[in-house]
Order: C-alpha cells, then structure tokens, then sequence
C-alpha cells in the first residue's frame, strides 16, 4: 500500500484546504486542513475478474482546520476539492513511482511500458500477461477503434496527452458498462429473494388451509 500512503501524504501536505465561512461570489475563506480521514481497501481482482492487486481509497469530504486549537474552529468543515482535482495526476504519478519504488526493494525487475506512463513486472513474457489481462485487451482493442478514428479526422497519430484521453475514455466508458450490468445482478438478486419469500408465505398459508394463488416471479407474465 506504498502508493496509495504516498498519495495520500501528498495530497495532505499540498491540498488539504478546508472552506470556512459563508461562501459567495465575494465572501469565504479558505485554511489549510489538519490532514485527511481515509480508508483504504486492499482488492485483488479488476472488474473482469483478472489478478490485479490494487488498492480503492476513499477520502472523507471533511476535515478540521490546521489551526483549529489557536481559532477555537473545531468544526468538521468541507474539503476544497478543486486543488486535488487539479494535481489527481500529479498523485498518480508519485504513487506510481513509490509502488515501482517498494517493488524494486522486494528484487523484482521493472521495466517501462510502452507508453511510459507506468512500470510492469520483466521477465514475464506478453502470453502470460495476456493470458491474465483480459480486461486490458478489451481496452486495446475499444482503443485501437479510437485510434484509427483519430487518425482519420486529425490526418496524425495521438501525441501521449491524446493517447492518455483516448485511453481513460475507453476505461471509464468500460467501467460504466460494468457498473450497469452489477445494478443488474442487484435487482435480479432482489427480484429472486422477494419470489422466494412469496413461496415461503404461499406454503405457509396452504398448510393453514388457505387457498392462496400461486406466487409469480417478477416479470412474469
């Protein structure tokens, strides 16, 4: 968890900025936090359900001021979140770097990935890498769309700013579709626990003596 510590201690020392005060177009102010409340959860699959070590922080949007035994300001008050907005791939960058950082110490080879924007694991051939990527081939192959459409309107392949965009798109589209499709499981999970609960109610009452109608299951016609 070295990268996601290091992020966070950044984004404390540099960012952590609470508002105070009625905010308006010409009131409020602003002070610097006493630090950040997070948790972190360790995960080890990624959405396609591939071995992915990573770990998900969840930030609280509150925090007290720095200074808060010399104003008296005790209050729980919230977060600025413009200026961590503003620096995310700041963070990202140097929890990258501690992550590769504590990875080396371990003896494990890094190596640059193709696009430079982060470290793998050497000594791994691309088949097994493939074989546990399924996701990050559904990536490449949404990017490859995107990039041959890029090429198409802007006569040009994408510069590394571009190509990050491109890249985030296809993620972030793919994460929305995951996360329609977990909504989904939800209410089909729900749908089946209320026609178990009916079945249950339906023989209890039958055993009673009662002639209830059968129960349907939800979408049934």
């Amino acid at each position: 968890m070295a990268d996601a510590d290091r992020m966070l201690e950044l984004a404390e020392h540099r960012r952590a900025i609470v508002r105070t005060g009625h905010h308006s177009a010409s009131s409020g102010e602003y002070r610097y936090a006493e630090g950040l409340l997070a948790v972190k959860f360790l995960q080890h699959t990624s959405r396609a359900d591939d071995p992915r070590l990573h770990v998900q922080t969840t930030v609280l949007n509150k925090a007290q001021r720095a200074d808060k035994a010399e104003s008296g300001d005790g209050k729980w008050r919230a977060l600025d979140g413009r200026p961590p907005w503003k620096e995310r791939l700041g963070f990202a960058a140097h929890a990258g770097l501690a992550e590769a950082q504590a990875l080396a110490r371990l003896g494990l080879p890094l190596v640059k990935q193709e696009d430079g924007n982060d470290f793998e694991v050497g000594d791994v051939d691309a088949e097994t890498i493939a074989a546990y990527s399924s996701r990050a081939a559904q990536i490449e192959e949404q990017l490859a769309e995107l990039l041959l459409e890029y090429r198409q309107i802007h006569g040009r392949a994408p510069d590394r700013a571009a190509l990050y965009k491109l890249r985030k798109r296809v993620t972030l589209e793919g994460a929305a579709r995951v996360g329609e499709a977990v909504q989904e499981q939800q209410r089909q999970r729900k749908r089946e626990e209320e026609f178990q609960a009916s079945s249950r109610e339906w023989s209890l009452r039958r055993r009673r003596g009662r002639r209830p109608n059968p129960p349907q299951r939800s979408g049934s016609r």
